[in-house]
């Protein structure tokens, strides 16, 4: 497993972190904004989203760096 001090590792976080963010929270909020409660969803949502996708996706990229061991 990468180092996550590398910096090269946290570039990358960092960049997957914000393109999660983002996706969620400027895609979502233009539909429904005439919905009430909606700010609520779409925080909602994207904190989920944050808190359980951005792990999965930091795991998937540090796995696709990884060599791959031959035997």
């Amino acid at each position: 497993m990468p180092d996550p001090k590398e910096g090269s590792v946290r570039w990358k976080r960092l960049i997957v972190g914000y393109a999660i963010c983002g996706i969620l929270l400027f895609g979502l909020g233009h539909f429904g904004a005439s919905i009430p409660y909606w700010q609520f969803i779409v925080y909602t949502l994207s904190g989920m989203g944050v808190t359980f996708l951005a792990p999965l996706a930091f795991s998937k990229l540090e796995h696709w760096d990884r060599p791959q061991e031959t035997k």
